[in-house]
Parts: C-alpha cells; sequence; structure tokens
C-alpha cells in the first residue's frame, strides 16, 4: 500500500506507475495527467472519447488514435505520447514495438462494466496486453475481489492508495420521480431562462443516453446558444441531435465559460475534466437504480471528473422498483440457450450470431441471459465477462450510500466539511408528487429560486396567489380546479362574508353547515354546491373544523378558533 498525505500523485515522493492493477481510491487525483507529464514513453487507454478529447485540448502533442487514424499514421508520429480508446489499441501494437512503453489502462471498470456490450472487443484488448511487459491497470473503484473473478486479473499484483487525512465525503441528495427527464427538463428551462439557484450560473446535467438527452431539449424548449451538449461522436448520435436542432458541443477547457445549461451522457464523462465552480450537478436514471447498467452505478465517478463548487450532487431516479432476474436465474437461462444454439447450423446459426452480436452490442441480453458468440473457439458460451458485469453493478451501488470519497485537493476551494459522514447519517430521500399541487407547495414555501423556476413551468400561480393567500390555497386542496373555482366566484362571495360571520357564531356539525350554507347561496344567486370547508377557506383565521366526541361518537363540526 502507498501512504501519502498528499494532494495529487504527482506529488508523492518518487512515485512510478506499477505494474499490475492501481487502485488511486479517488478520482480526480491526477494519475492521467501523470502518464502524461513524465518523461515515459507511454500509451494510455481510455473506455471512452470524453477523456481523449478533453486530455489533448490540454495537451495537443499527444497523437490521437480513432478512427481514421492509419497504422502509417502511428508509425510516422515522433513523440512519445498516445492515448487511443479500447477499440483502437490493436493499430497501435501493429505499428510500434510497444516493450518499451508503459501501457496505462485508464478506468479499468469499464473492462467490466462494458463487457455487458461489447465483450468482444474487451476480449481482443486484454489479449493484445497479455504480453507486455509494463501495463498498469488504473481505478478509483476497481473492487479488486470482482477482478480476482476474471482468469486475466488472478495473478496481476494489487496496489492501492491510502489518501491521509486527504478526502472529504461530499453527501448525495436521492430524488425520486416518475419522470426524471421531465423534471431534468424543468431544472434546464430554469437555467436556460437565467432562473437559477444563489451562487450559481449554470447546471451540469448528466443523462443515461442520446434518447434522454434529446427528450429534455424538447420538453425545454433549449437552444445551441443557451445549451452545450457533449457526447460521444457516433454517426446515430449526430443524427438524433441533428433531428432537435443541436450538434455536439465541446468541453471547455479551464477558465473558459460554460452555458447555462451543459448536458451530458455519462458515457463521454469518465476521464474528462469538467471546470466550473459555479455549477450544480444532476445526474438522471430514466431506469429503476435497480436496474442493471442504471447510470446510479458511475455516480462516484461523475463526481470526482467534475471539478465543481459545493453546490449540491443530486441523482433523479425513477419511482418504484423493478424485479430484474438474478445472476443465478440467467445464468440457468443461458445454459439452455448455449446447448441450444450450439446445435444450430448453417444459414441458421449465421443468422443467429448475427442477431445475437447485434442484441449485445445495444446491451440487449445481459437482462435475460449471458450468452454471447465466441469466435475463437465458434461456439456459443456462457460470457463471464457479463456475469462479472452484474456483480459490479451490484456491489458499486454501495459505494455512495453513506457519501461520495473526493480528495481535498479537488475540494480545497470548496464550502464542505472535513468530516467523514457516519454510517447512520442516511442520504436524504425526497419524495415528490408531480403535478400543480406539489409544484404550488414548494412555490409558497420555497425561497425565490424555486418561486422563479416554478413560475416558468406553472405562470398562472403568480394570478391565483395575487387573489388568495397561502391558508387559502391550503384549505383548497391547492388543486387548481378548486382555486380557479374559488376565484371565479370570489367576487360574489365577498358580498356575504357579513352574513357567514353573523350566521356561524356557535359550533355547527358539517352536515348542518352545508344546509344552512346552501340557503344562504340560493338567496345571492351564487352557482355553487356548499360546504363546510368553503367557510374554512373564507376565513382560516376564523374557522376550522373538529373531530368532536359526543356520546362515544365521532361528529365533524365547524368551530371558531379560540
Amino acid at each position: 500500500m502507498i501512504v501519502s498525505d498528499k494532494k495529487f500523485i504527482s506529488e508523492i515522493p518518487g512515485f512510478e506507475l506499477p505494474n499490475g492493477i492501481l487502485n488511486k481510491k479517488l478520482a480526480g487525483c491526477g494519475a492521467t495527467e501523470f502518464a502524461i507529464r513524465n518523461d515515459e514513453p507511454t500509451v494510455i487507454l481510455s473506455p471512452r472519447l470524453g477523456l481523449i478529447e478533453s486530455k489533448v485540448n490540454q495537451h495537443p502533442e499527444i497523437l490521437e488514435v480513432k478512427a481514421g487514424v492509419t497504422v502509417k499514421d502511428i508509425q510516422a508520429f515522433t513523440g512519445n505520447k498516445i492515448i487511443s480508446t479500447y477499440d483502437s489499441f490493436y493499430k497501435i501494437k501493429e505499428a510500434i514495438d510497444l516493450t518499451h512503453y508503459r501501457i496505462l489502462c485508464d478506468e479499468m471498470q469499464f473492462i467490466i462494466k462494458d463487457s455487458a456490450f461489447k465483450s468482444n472487443t474487451v476480449r481482443r484488448m486484454l489479449n493484445d496486453l497479455k504480453d507486455l511487459p509494463k501495463v498498469t491497470f488504473i481505478s478509483a473503484t476497481p473492487l479488486e475481489n470482482i477482478f480476482k473473478e476474471l482468469s486475466y486479473f488472478k495473478d496481476i499484483p494489487y496496489e492501492e492508495i491510502n489518501w491521509v487525512d486527504n478526502t472529504v465525503k461530499e453527501k448525495l441528495n436521492l430524488i425520486s420521480a416518475n419522470s426524471p427527464l421531465l423534471e431534468a427538463a424543468k431544472l434546464a428551462k430554469s437555467y436556460a431562462n437565467g432562473v437559477m439557484m444563489e451562487g450559481t450560473d449554470s447546471i451540469v446535467i448528466f443523462v443515461n443516453s442520446i434518447n434522454g438527452i434529446c427528450s429534455i431539449i424538447k420538453k425545454a424548449g433549449l437552444t445551441p446558444d443557451n445549451t452545450n451538449v457533449l457526447m460521444a461522436d457516433t454517426d446515430g448520435n449526430k443524427i438524433k441531435l441533428s433531428k432537435v436542432g443541436f450538434t455536439k458541443g465541446t468541453l471547455p477547457n479551464r477558465g473558459e465559460e460554460y452555458k447555462p445549461v451543459t448536458i451530458c451522457t455519462s458515457a463521454y464523462a469518465a476521464g474528462a475534466d469538467f471546470y466550473n465552480k459555479n455549477a450544480v450537478l444532476y445526474i438522471i436514471s430514466d431506469v429503476y437504480v435497480t436496474k442493471p447498467f442504471s447510470i446510479a452505478d458511475e455516480i462516484p465517478q461523475i463526481a470526482g471528473r467534475l471539478r465543481l463548487g459545493n453546490k449540491g450532487i443530486s441523482l433523479i431516479y425513477k419511482t418504484g422498483k423493478v424485479q430484474y432476474a438474478t445472476i443465478e436465474e440467467k445464468r440457468l437461462r443461458t445454459k439452455e440457450l448455449v446447448e441450444g444454439y450450439n446445435q444450430s447450423t448453417g444459414v441458421v446459426r449465421e443468422k443467429q450470431i448475427q442477431s445475437l452480436e447485434a442484441s449485445i452490442k445495444i446491451g440487449g441480453p445481459c437482462d435475460t441471459d449471458y450468452m454471447f458468440y465466441n469466435r475463437d473457439t465458434e461456439m456459443f458460451e456462457e460470457d463471464e465477462l457479463a456475469i462479472l458485469a452484474d456483480k459490479y453493478n451490484i456491489q458499486i451501488l454501495n459505494t455512495y450510500k453513506n457519501g461520495i470519497l473526493l480528495s481535498k485537493g479537488l475540494k480545497e476551494d470548496f464550502d464542505t466539511t472535513n468530516s467523514a459522514i457516519k454510517d447512520d447519517d442516511k442520504i436524504e430521500l425526497i419524495k415528490r408528487d408531480r403535478g400543480f399541487e406539489t409544484a404550488l407547495k414548494e412555490y409558497i414555501a420555497g425561497n425565490a429560486y424555486i418561486k422563479a423556476s416554478i413560475l416558468l413551468q406553472y405562470p398562472a400561480i403568480t394570478k391565483y396567489m395575487s387573489v388568495i393567500n397561502e391558508q387559502q390555497a391550503k384549505a383548497l386542496g391547492y388543486q387548481e380546479s378548486k382555486i380557479k373555482n374559488f376565484i371565479a366566484t370570489n367576487s360574489k362571495v365577498d358580498d356575504i362574508k357579513g352574513e357567514i360571520l353573523n350566521t356561524f357564531i356557535n359550533s355547527t356539525s358539517v352536515k348542518k353547515v352545508k344546509e344552512m350554507l346552501t340557503a344562504i347561496y340560493k338567496k345571492h344567486h351564487i352557482q355553487k354546491s356548499a360546504k363546510a370547508t368553503d367557510i374554512v377557506v373564507m376565513f382560516p383565521d376564523v374557522y376550522e373544523i373538529k373531530a368532536i366526541k359526543i356520546d362515544n361518537q365521532v361528529t365533524k363540526k365547524l368551530v371558531r378558533k379560540q
């Protein structure tokens, strides 16, 4: 174990990247920067384009290997720092002698996570790394016990860094919602219109997918002028984004201005550096957190990459739970499928292979089984990587239950406590029923930001609250239809207020109140169904309805307050 009281890896005296797994424990402690800035020839392998784009923007001397970059291009490069996705590593190995290079496999947790939809790519990369002398697998959340289940990692050395007194825990705010994307759209619309929480100037929203991003854009009426969209630069993503009038944006470097709204896929975030200390962070999971590959399992990674101020980290997730198949159930199903598929031949077999691989590519079968086609053995088999992906997702959810571990170096300018969150310090869970009623309640109780935000969605609240007061809103159950009806008849009702005060002096049963009030309404030609609560609404400071026990029977009565 490496013990250090420093803030960043580069500050640890004599530090060298080890061969094997390095559990750095903290995202944002500068491991990738250390590999870029030292003198050792290095190939950095990233699972996500966001990290590559971020590092190349900051260090243009690095060779970026991606689609379109050829073996000859790599051979012609005279520098000693190369960065690539997992997918393109095979080209680098073909182009140059890697025995003199350090290979840094960054964000190694994605070796497992991505296996659910591209295990063949992962296998090819691991096979290409097998015989190289200097390979470092690095992550802040590697879960050693999970990786040791994979045959490739069984005998690989494991090292970790203990950051003595150099960590803080930041609490996570959990918000359940029937439609997380709608909630995200409300937040985005608020910031796009200049209605922002005090001390903030922008919002960063992470979403499961490009479809979720497009949904938020449409719901909130966002434009490229006020919103920056960050995502993997694929043809499919670009086509979908173009349909809502957007193109992929770029991640601002340190000191560059952010637009009021930044929306980003979780895939883009891995390893990318976001700099904006006046931004607030929301993570949107439009699937249940119990579902494998929910964005929820990437919370520590996302939080650790954002050089944001202490403006809050919130996860909005889908209300309710769905029971998914267990690992044991999926393994049993896989066994039956493997036996059946391996009996097929000819065009039937080819069709099955094509269909299965296409389905895996979009993350399909892992919900129900672990079967894949092994092109080395030419057999349908159980995918150990996919099984580990499920185990990883189950375990990683526990990493943020008592707060998110962040570096003091990362948070040094933030207003945050240095004491660890205790086990019994439960995460705040906000249950919110959606719609006008909740909006009005939150408006009445909220600060200036909340009020302004809600008015963007429900501008009529201003008109309603100019006529009624908070107590009347409560007496009307915060229901818009009742408020409208009350306001519509209010002018006529004003004429009878004196009569009501003179009529209902003593406590009266609600049944009798209804009869008496009906007669008053009829006399004054008020077209309204009479209820005892009408009087409470008219005079919330004078009357209330109480349940009174008389002769062991409970009767509701309208009474005057003391």
